[in-house]
Order: structure tokens, then sequence, then C-alpha cells
């Protein structure tokens, strides 16, 4: 505490409860404080302290009166260094730009600019807030590819100073180029003209994709095609017949219609491979 021209100052922890605070002191004897006239009693008489409060010290022989202004102040209380969470509603692979990204601080920050937010393959566009502890901006990315977003430690600060913690990083993956199909091959058997049944062919695709099934497949009549997937760009495609008597050429085709797509969403361009088998 300090007192200074009749003020005293008192300095307390963040967490007390200013509103019901005793004092405790020691004065002349037969001397009296008072507060707004009511006598006060050391170590019992309660006060809220919430605003300055007056305390009057009236001598034994009432003959002096003295106002000491008594002021209580919490200190400041520690505040965390931020923490930054990136988020975003689109997949690791996309196929729009640009991209929005969400930050969320744990504590209120200031001064989060264009040139805090670091990239690869990609730009910022200007940033907006609906709070001091809630942020978005978009990246826009330069070329097809790999790109991320991050925030660096030491990029923004809480009231204190204290500067962040590296944020998490974001990957992105944009891909605007539909897949295709590269080629349609027997598998097995291997000999043009066979009279093995069933026949399995290799379907390549030019990337990875999904919701490939054997309904997107078709053959001659009377001929079931079954599927297994190698890895996300092969599949085997085996052509099955109860048809023991038949004779001549076998073909397999993708149809035009078909819901594959690669991991950005692009669907397979509509390409159709036809492969005749004897």
């Amino acid at each position: 505490q300090t007192i200074s021209d009749n003020v005293v100052d008192i300095v307390l922890p963040s967490n007390t409860d200013v509103t019901n605070l005793i004092a405790v002191y020691e004065i002349s004897y037969g001397a009296h404080f008072f507060v707004t006239e009511l006598k006060q009693v050391s170590g019992t008489s309660s006060q809220d302290f919430t605003q300055s409060v007056f305390f009057s010290l009236l001598s034994q022989n009432e003959a002096t009166l003295v106002q000491y202004e008594i002021v209580v102040r919490l200190e400041s209380a520690q505040i965390e260094e931020p923490t930054l969470l990136l988020s975003s509603n689109s997949g690791a692979f996309v196929n729009t730009a640009p991209v929005t990204i969400n930050m969320e601080s744990n504590v209120a920050i200031t001064d989060f600019l264009l040139k805090d937010i670091k990239l690869n393959n990609a730009i910022a566009l200007p940033i907006s807030s609906t709070d001091d502890l809630n942020y978005s901006f978009q990246i826009m990315p330069l070329q097809q590819g790999f790109f991320s977003v991050f925030v660096a430690e030491n990029s923004v600060f809480n009231a204190q100073n204290k500067g962040n913690l590296s944020s998490n990083t974001l990957e992105f993956t944009y891909d605007v180029v539909n897949p295709y199909v590269v080629s349609i091959t027997r598998k097995d058997p291997t000999a043009e003209i066979t009279n093995n049944s069933p026949l399995t062919f290799t379907v390549i695709f030019s990337e990875a994709v999904d919701n490939v099934a054997s309904t997107d497949f078709e053959g001659m009549s009377g001929f079931t095609p079954t599927l297994i997937k190698e890895n996300d760009t092969e599949f085997s495609i085996t052509l099955n017949t109860n048809d023991s008597s038949f004779l001549g050429a076998v073909f397999l085709n993708i149809i035009p219609t078909n819901s594959i797509q690669d991991k950005s969403g692009n669907l397979l361009s509509n390409s159709r491979r036809n492969v005749y088998q004897n």
C-alpha cells in the first residue's frame, strides 16, 4: 500500500472480493474512524470498496478531524499467451477457390495483419473479424497442387504484450483437372485368343479416384462384371459368363454416365475406351 496526501492506495490480488472488506488499523487512544458518520471498529466493520471510501479520523478531544480516501485496486490478472486454432469447412482436396480459413484465439488479440499469415503456394485476401477472438480470411492457391497456411509464433499479442504460440497448419491440394482412363488392358489370361473364362482386365486411371463400382462397366450381354480395387488408381474387372457355348469378341467399356471422381470432386472425363478380346 502507499499513502500520499491523505490518499491510501491499496493493491489486492486480482481475485479479491472488494464488496465486503474489513479494515484492520491502529489509531491513537480515544480517536475514532467514521464512514458517513458511522463509527468504525477495526477488524469488525465492513465496507464496499468498489469505489473510493472516505474514512474520517476524529481525535480524542474531538478538536481535529482528518479525512482519508481509501482506494482499493486489484492487480492485473495474468493473461495466457494467445493460442490460435485455424479451421476450414473445405476438405483436404479442393477444386474451387478461394478457400475460407477461420481463426479462433483463446484470448483477445490485437494487430492481426495479412503479413502474419504464412502461406505456401497461395496468397491471402483481406481479414475480417466478428470480435477480438474470431477472425476469418480467404486464401487463393497460385497454381495446382499442394498449398498450406499457418500463423507463426509472436505474430499477434494479447493485452499484456505476450506473443502467440505458432498455430496449427492447414494443408490442401488444389485440383481442377478431371481424371481420365489411361488404359484398359487384359490381365488374365494374357493371350488375345483364349477359351478360358472368366476374363480379367486392368483399368488404370490418371489419378486417385473414388466411387468406382462394378456397375460403372459394361461388357457383352450375358457377362457379369466384378470389381477388385488394387489401389486408388488401378482396378481389376472380371467378366464372368455362364454361356459355355459363347464364341467371339468380348468387350469392356466404362459407361458414359457414372459417379467416378477424383479426391477433389472432379468427375471422370467422358472418355470411352473400347477394348475387345477374342
